[in-house]
């Protein structure tokens, strides 16, 4: 009860604060308007005896606009300074300011009305009408101060006149009492109809706070948990990556060695003696070498039975050293039961920063290759990248030069992939998937599209593939009104000045209907130049094209970028499909919220069993991809679905 009467008192200060803030806001026109009407009164009907006590009546509502000046002007610089005023010592303060100037126009008739002619008379009640008209609306903020300041102006002119031995003046006085009454209901009136308003606002506010407070809390929750191993506690892959790219392009850039670590024979372990044992010896290795690497600023689980550690390069002899000492202490046994132990081993390949690579992709290449020929060679040991290993780099620039050939003549091919909706079956979506074959061997996007990447081949590529995508889909889609078209863009594609134009002509060319696009980036694309991908999707939206975010929960996404982006569509990321256990459960619950506040559908990919398709139509995901319901495939076999 006490909370509720402090969380009352906080919003009525709120309110207090608002309603000061409108009334001085609408005192400059205000005093304007008054001053302006008092000088033309007085000058207007200038020329007889009565003349100085005008313009002594005028010198006091001088006065008293110079003091509200001044008042104003205070008001001004306390909420400048701070936000947090005396809201009601300034009301106190306007609202004398106010009935005074109220009083010096109410002792205009008591001064002046003997000796003023019917004009003068008639205008007098007219401007002072006028003048409570524009405070039932320009002191709405306060209703004692607006309904005191419309009285003491009307009503005793009006009963002057109505005690008046001209008839002509007891019908101004009987209107003008009829004005006083009617002004003061409308200022009532627009009293409560504006203090709702500011009510409504502040309760709206008070609510979008706390839904972004818990959205943030629950976003934070969201990107530690997907830039941590949930088994070991050590860093992810996209944690990982993001930490090494800021050591890499900081001031001091720091001599380092990259140290690939893959343990030999845990599969084996794991196999034979059970996951739940196999996990354990995971977090085993996992403190073995925190242990041995204390002096390393990253440790990672790059994924599986594979580890990377970042260690200060000093010379090869020292980190050979360190790499055998880890390899040691991984050999050791490994407890399992009072009864039993497994033993397991490692095989490491070491890279040398900068020497051996600028970019981290390269750099985790190479000391990939490291491990892999030294493990054909001997399991245990630890190898430097070096150039007897350039060999297996020939594979990349084969495909790199096999991808400019096929670029040319067509090669690439797309194949659909159906996205189905739950609730009613039917599919929602179709993704285009790209796909190669190389001497009849297929070749994984997974090794060409990073290749294109590479060598500046993906926007060549991507809009070849993308204009297929259309051409093949199109007749499916405008057959299908619930059905839209996805298609995945590179981080390099968005990055391109011209990429909203391409996606445009291609979209003309096809006579493809932009309403049923869907372009798929990753959440990395978000923490990229935000200002030229936001320009281009900007366009794209403008024609009915959507937005999506694939992988979502291996990047890191801002409740600000998330708006900024205005995105349509999250993809799950398969990750967070493949284990649905408690952690995993309560990431995609959070999601769920999220695509609740700012407007999104949420899709899960790679749903490959029943259980996992169960699950998920449990929380509330009903937009559906992966095997369990169909693989990729040509246009032709879905449209005969």
């Amino acid at each position: 009860m006490e909370m509720n009467d402090t969380s009352s008192d906080s919003q009525q200060n709120k309110i207090d604060k608002e309603t000061v803030s409108i009334l001085y806001r609408n005192l400059p026109p205000g005093l304007a308007v008054a001053f302006i009407s008092a000088v033309a009164i007085v000058f207007v009907f200038f020329g007889d005896e009565r003349d100085s006590t005008k313009l002594w009546w005028l010198l006091a509502l001088t006065v008293s606009c110079l003091q509200r000046i001044v008042d104003l002007l205070l008001f001004r610089r306390a909420t400048r300074s701070s936000s947090n005023f005396n809201a009601q010592k300034y009301q106190r303060r306007f609202s004398i300011g106010c009935i005074a100037s109220a009083v010096i126009w109410s002792s205009y008739p008591f001064l002046l009305y003997q000796g003023a002619t019917v004009n003068e008379q008639t205008t007098s009640m007219i401007v002072m009408t006028g003048l409570s008209g524009g405070a039932a609306t320009t002191l709405a903020a306060h209703k004692l101060t607006s309904i005191s300041f419309i009285f003491i102006l009307m009503v005793p002119y009006s009963l002057i006149l109505l005690i008046s031995s001209s008839v002509h003046h007891h019908g101004l006085g009987v209107i003008g009492l009829c004005a006083a009454l009617a002004l003061a209901v409308m200022a009532k009136m627009n009293t409560q109809l504006l203090l709702n308003s500011i009510k409504l606002k502040f309760a709206n506010t008070d609510l979008l706070d706390k839904m972004e407070e818990k959205v943030e809390q629950r976003s934070r929750q969201i990107y530690e948990l997907s830039h941590k191993d949930p088994l070991t506690g050590l860093l992810n892959r996209a944690a990982f990556l993001d930490a090494f790219k800021g050591i890499s392009n900081s001031p001091e850039n720091q001599h380092c060695a990259l140290l690939f670590i893959d343990l030999d024979g845990y599969k084996l372990v794991n196999d034979g003696m059970g996951h739940t044992a196999g996990d354990q010896i995971m977090k085993s290795v996992a403190q073995r070498i925190t242990e041995s690497c204390a002096e390393s600023p990253l440790i990672c689980r790059w994924g599986g039975d594979e580890f990377l550690v970042l260690h200060p390069y000093v010379s090869k002899t020292k980190t050979l050293k360190l790499a055998n000492k880890l390899i040691e202490n991984l050999s050791y046994p490994y407890p399992v039961t009072a009864q039993s132990s497994a033993n397991i081993g490692a095989t490491i390949g070491i890279s040398i920063y900068p020497e051996q690579g600028l970019e981290q992709e390269m750099l985790i290449q190479r000391a990939d290759m490291a491990m892999y020929q030294q493990k054909k060679t001997e399991k245990g040991k630890a190898r430097f990248f070096d150039d007897n290993l350039q060999s297996q780099l020939l594979r990349e620039l084969h495909i790199r030069n096999c991808m400019l050939n096929a670029i040319g003549s067509n090669e690439f091919y797309v194949l659909f992939q159906p996205i189905i909706d739950r609730s009613n079956e039917s599919i929602a979506f179709i993704e285009a998937l790209a796909r190669w074959t190389l001497d009849e061997d297929p070749i994984s996007p997974a090794e060409f599209i990073p290749v294109a990447e590479q060598h500046g081949l993906i926007k060549s590529l991507g809009g070849q593939l993308f204009e297929q995508a259309l051409t093949e889909s199109k007749a499916f889609i405008e057959a299908s009104p619930a059905t839209k078209l996805c298609f995945n863009v590179s981080i390099n594609q968005l990055h391109d000045a011209h990429f909203a134009k391409l996606i445009t002509r291609s979209l003309e060319l096809t006579e493809f209907p932009p309403e049923k696009l869907v372009l798929e980036m990753t959440e990395t694309a978000m923490a990229e130049d935000k200002s030229i991908i936001l320009k281009q999707l900007q366009q794209l939206r403008s024609m009915g094209v959507q937005i999506a975010i694939d992988d979502f929960g291996t990047g890191y996404s801002s409740l600000a970028y998330m708006q900024n982006f205005e995105i349509d569509l999250i993809k799950l990321d398969r990750s967070f499909i493949t284990q649905l256990d408690n952690e995993q459960t309560s990431i995609i619950k959070a999601v769920t919220e999220l695509s609740k506040a700012f407007h999104f559908d949420v899709i899960a990919e790679g749903i490959e069993l029943e259980e996992q398709a169960d699950s998920l139509l449990a929380l509330n995901i009903q937009l559906h991809q992966g095997f369990l319901y169909h693989k990729p495939m040509t246009i032709n076999q879905i449209e005969n679905l």
